[in-house]
C-alpha cells in the first residue's frame, strides 16, 4: 500500500511540476520579443540643396535587438478585372535604397543614451513618387531578433504623402519632429 501512495505522489508531484515548468517557460518566452515603436511620421530636411527623408525606430526591449532587417517599398495599387468582370486590386511593389548600409543591432532601452534609436533616412524623392497615384503608399517593414532569447518580431507601418513633415527627430524616445 505504500509502495502505490508513493508511486501516485510521484506522479502528481511530476504532472504538476512539469505544468508549472510550462507556464513559466510559456510565459518568458512570450515575454521576451523584441518590442519597438516606429515613427508614425517621415522626416524631411535638406542636406547639400537635397532632400532626406528619415523614419525613426526606438528600442523598447531591455536587451539588445540583433539581425536588423529593414525595407522601404513604395507600392502601388492597380486595379483591373478578372473574367468574371469583377474588379480586382494587385499591388506593384519597388524596393527603395537607403542612404547608409544597414545597421545590425540595437541598443538596448535606457534613459542615460540615445543608442537605442536608429534614424534611417532615404535620398528617394518620396513625395514626388507618392504624388503619382491616389493608390500609392510606402510600407515599411522592420525585423528584428531578440537578444536573449532569439525570438523575432516583424513590424510594419505603411505611410502616404500626408505623413511626411518637414523637419529633423528630436534625440530620445520621442517622434516629435522640429
Amino acid at each position: 500500500m505504500d509502495v502505490w501512495i508513493s508511486i501516485v505522489i510521484s506522479v502528481v508531484s511530476g504532472i504538476i511540476t512539469g505544468i508549472f515548468t510550462g507556464i513559466i517557460t510559456f510565459w518568458l518566452i512570450r515575454c521576451k520579443k523584441p518590442k519597438l515603436e516606429i515613427a508614425n511620421s517621415i522626416a524631411k530636411y535638406k542636406i547639400n540643396n537635397k532632400y532626406v527623408y528619415c523614419i525613426k525606430v526606438v528600442n523598447k526591449s531591455k536587451c539588445y535587438l540583433y539581425n536588423l532587417h529593414y525595407e522601404l517599398c513604395l507600392v502601388n495599387e492597380i486595379h483591373w478585372k478578372d473574367h468574371k468582370g469583377d474588379y480586382d486590386k494587385i499591388y506593384d511593389c519597388k524596393v527603395l535604397t537607403f542612404s547608409k548600409p544597414m545597421w545590425n543591432i540595437m541598443c538596448p532601452y535606457s534613459k542615460k543614451n540615445t543608442d537605442f534609436a536608429l534614424r534611417i533616412s532615404t535620398n528617394e524623392d518620396l513625395e514626388s513618387l507618392l504624388s503619382n497615384n491616389a493608390g500609392t503608399f510606402l510600407t515599411f517593414c522592420f525585423t528584428a531578433f531578440h537578444g536573449d532569447s532569439d525570438s523575432c518580431k516583424v513590424y510594419e507601418k505603411r505611410y502616404g504623402i500626408t505623413q511626411i513633415q518637414a523637419g529633423r527627430y528630436v534625440c530620445g524616445s520621442s517622434f516629435k519632429i522640429e
